[in-house]
């Protein structure tokens, strides 16, 4: 059998397991017929003909045969690319930037990382990165002193609509997400901009945030952040708000725990939101936590695996892009989830509903287009 593998194709070895001994049925309910023997020819075309839940012969569906691109090759595109590459759950990466000659830099750079891994890094364009499977979009300008918020999502539109446009005709089943901040609105303007359906254009939203929640959690409890069940959620910026009431450790509510009963939330809540600018004053930039987010997120859109992550997505109840759980599939958001929020916790997330769409107002029907 080891010998058999060696002679499957790469992408098709990587899915394999091994078919069902004769007159046996497999997991798909079909019956291996007595005929089959032993010869490599034989066992491949049986293992094409009969495959279990496990195997497919099509590259475009096999987990290993994806490619993602991201566009913005600075410190988080890059820090995305190799926390990707590292997952092994692509095959190839395509690092798109305006500055070529970076880009090239960081593609040699991102190579020697094949060392312990099997996913290819190579330069690529707009037009190309259009064809992935998976586009994350990192590039964006960073606001300069005085600037507004507005000016900086002019500015940012301009840079977004330079980017969608050299990568039309985007295929049809493609995924974007959105990481440049401010991500919201400029999720929006993606939206509008790709022509694809809302769900399959999101952005990385209160990922972060709720990451940054629960590792602070983690470390009050000393238990492991993967059993804490909190998010933060509405906007990914001032107004975010922490969900307390939905929040719970082991099934038991967090709200019932004295250790958090003790705590000023209101403190909490701003420490989380303003962790960003503690870590810039000390390092000039973040992208560590942003990439192991957005990396976890393509891992979830090419592996199909359903997972649950706070994510900027449009709400059409409220009329915006905003932060709420989403479930992210190989279709990008398949499915938004209702979480019962206090009256207060209302109340801020209607707030930052207010402030998202007063922002994107002038951007929602860029095109003229109504989508759903």
């Amino acid at each position: 059998m080891l010998a058999l593998r060696s002679t499957l194709p790469r992408y098709v070895r990587a899915c394999y397991s091994r078919p069902p001994l004769t007159g046996q049925v497999n997991k798909l309910g079909v019956k291996i017929p007595s005929t089959f023997n032993q010869s490599s020819s034989t066992a491949i075309k049986v293992a094409i003909q009969y495959p279990c839940r496990h195997y497919t012969t099509d590259k475009e569906r096999c987990g290993t045969s994806k490619q993602v691109a991201v566009v913005g090759a600075g410190a988080v595109g890059s820090t995305i690319a190799l926390l990707t590459m590292m997952k092994n759950v692509a095959s190839e990466i395509l690092l798109v930037d305006q500055n070529g000659e970076f880009a090239l830099g960081q593609t040699w750079d991102l190579a020697d990382a094949n060392i312990v891994n099997s996913t290819k890094v190579r330069q690529g364009t707009y037009k190309e990165a259009g064809q992935s499977e998976v586009v994350v979009i990192t590039a964006g300008a960073k606001q300069q002193p005085g600037e507004s918020r507005q000016q900086l999502i002019d500015r940012n539109y301009h840079i977004l609509k330079e980017i969608i446009g050299g990568m039309q005709p985007i295929r049809k089943d493609a995924v974007i997400m959105l990481v440049t901040n401010p991500v919201d609105t400029l999720t929006l303007i993606a939206q509008n901009l790709s022509g694809l359906p809302r769900s399959q254009v999101f952005g990385s939203g209160t990922f972060l945030d709720t990451s940054r929640l629960t590792v602070y959690l983690s470390d009050l409890f000393d238990i492991s952040a993967s059993c804490i069940h909190a998010y933060v959620l509405g906007e990914h910026g001032d107004s975010q708000f922490i969900a307390w009431n939905a929040a719970s450790i082991g099934g038991r509510p967090l709200l019932s725990f004295p250790e958090v009963q003790k705590l000023d939330k209101e403190k909490v809540r701003l420490s989380i939101a303003n962790k960003a600018m503690d870590i810039i004053q000390h390092k000039g930039s973040t992208y560590y936590g942003i990439g192991a987010c957005a990396s976890s997120i393509c891992e979830s859109v090419l592996r199909n695996s359903m997972d649950i992550r706070p994510l900027s997505v449009y709400v059409k109840e409220v009329g915006t892009v905003i932060s709420l759980p989403a479930k992210v599939g190989a279709n990008g958001i398949e499915a938004t989830l209702p979480i019962p929020l206090g009256p207060e916790e209302h109340r801020q997330f209607m707030e930052s509903v207010k402030k998202l769409r007063e922002i994107g107002e002038r951007y929602e029907n860029l095109n003229g287009i109504e989508k759903s």
